[in-house]
């Protein structure tokens, strides 16, 4: 049977662990578990690590904590880490993740109970599930006079500097007893760019070592993932319309879900032309992974509305 007709061994289980074998190494098909093996195995920083194709030009953070991002969140009770959207309040008084497990009070951290931001992966969370892979990209925010942690792994070592300096400028804002609400700029001594997403997309198959036409059953189990992006992106805008000026940590959600719109469409036309297997299958999932968590995002603000 010829390799590009070749059909691909069945997809494992989202709880299932990696086992990868020699005859389907480089072949494993993207899923959307939305955990840390699922970003170790899609080398999730390895095409974010810096920022690299920008200038080194200062880089607000305070607008980007504010429209938020997926990280990496590891949990108290066991360790095992998913995916979640968080974001920083338009007013700087709290940052918050969005969880349908947790009520809005188990997922906010206030600024003003905020004791330190950590680099690395050095509280007792990160202990117990320890991933030296990720450590140039992990932080956690130590709170609750230093009982409680939130920990977590960014895209990249550029993405976890611009959330630790914004966050630590602000603390010492207060500290200071400026109202830290009426910042509107905080620099940063890095320009983050993640590749995958609008508008850097030209810089991300620049980064392949060498391109080629994915072979017929890879595209087709691409494009029906992109189906599936595309189908949960149907279900956020049908969801959206219930929180039209509703929520306060929603304000900026249309400027997250019309890159998904363009990236979605952008994303198959790359996997239409000679590519980098490797960079379009991590696409793909970053892609499903974007969604999951802004959907997760608007299903829980629907409920506190």
């Amino acid at each position: 049977m010829a390799e590009a007709d070749r059909e691909p061994s069945p997809k494992r289980g989202p709880e299932a662990p990696v086992q990868l074998s020699k005859e389907s190494e480089g072949k494993r098909l993207p899923e959307y578990a939305n955990r840390e093996e699922e970003a170790i195995e899609e080398g999730f920083l390895t095409d974010v690590l810096t920022s690299g194709d920008t200038d080194k030009s200062i880089n607000d953070g305070l607008a980007f904590l504010k429209q938020g991002t997926a990280l990496l969140k590891y949990t108290r009770r066991n360790g095992i880490p998913h995916f979640k959207w968080v974001q920083l309040s338009q007013d700087l008084s709290y940052v918050r993740w969005f969880s349908k497990k947790k009520k809005k009070q188990q997922s906010t951290i206030k600024i003003s109970e905020i004791n330190e931001i950590i680099k690395g992966q050095n509280t007792e969370v990160f202990r117990r599930s320890k991933q030296p892979q990720l450590e140039v990209a992990s932080f956690s925010i130590v709170y609750n006079d230093g009982k409680d942690t939130f920990d977590c792994v960014a895209k990249g070592q550029d993405e976890c500097t611009l959330w630790v300096e914004t966050l630590t400028a602000i603390l010492e804002a207060k500290k200071k007893g400026e109202d830290v609400s009426k910042l509107t700029v905080i620099p940063t001594s890095v320009a983050f760019m993640d590749r995958y997403k609008m508008p850097n997309r030209e810089h991300l198959l620049a980064s392949a070592s060498s391109k080629a036409v994915l072979a017929h059953y890879i595209l087709k189990t691409l494009k029906s993932e992109i189906d599936k992006a595309g189908k949960k992106f149907k279900n956020i805008t049908k969801k959206m319309t219930g929180l039209k000026g509703k929520h306060p940590d929603c304000e900026n959600i249309s400027d997250v879900t019309s890159e998904l719109e363009e990236r979605t469409k952008s994303v198959l036309g790359m996997c239409q032309q000679d590519t980098s297997e490797k960079i379009a299958r991590s696409d793909v999932w970053r892609l499903n992974v974007d969604m999951d968590c802004i959907l997760e995002k608007v299903e829980v603000s629907l409920k506190e509305c």
